[in-house]
């Protein structure tokens, strides 16, 4: 097979097409909407009790601020989440790592258990 390098002096026979499409971002006010129903966050000491809570944790779970702050997190915790939640906490402090990551149930403001994961 000839190649002709005088068309293509790299000798090189790839060609890349690309095709773009325009995507536009939903309204600022349908991305606040829908990061609220999603997420909550709060300030813990290190035993647990909540000092500050955002007020979407009434979207999410039910609560108003003023009913969690001053109460242990570990309160709203299904009883057999606590144990591995305290050892996910344990390995953050103990190999100083930036943030450590946790999963358990949560019990709403109405008694049914939801699934929450944690960062902090």
């Amino acid at each position: 097979m000839r190649r002709d390098h005088a068309t293509n002096p790299s000798g090189n026979d790839l060609i890349i097409i690309a095709l773009g499409q325009v995507v536009e971002d939903p309204p600022l006010s349908a991305r606040l909407i829908e990061a609220s129903k999603q997420e909550y966050w709060t300030r813990h000491l290190v035993d647990g009790r909540i000092v500050h809570c955002d007020q979407r944790i009434s979207l999410v779970a039910g609560y108003m601020c003023e009913e969690v702050v001053g109460v242990s997190a570990f309160t709203f915790m299904h009883k057999e989440d606590v144990r591995w939640v305290i050892i996910a906490l344990r390995q953050m402090y103990d190999q100083s790592q930036p943030y450590g990551e946790s999963c358990y149930r949560l019990v709403s403001r109405t008694g049914q258990f939801m699934y929450l994961r944690t960062r902090g």
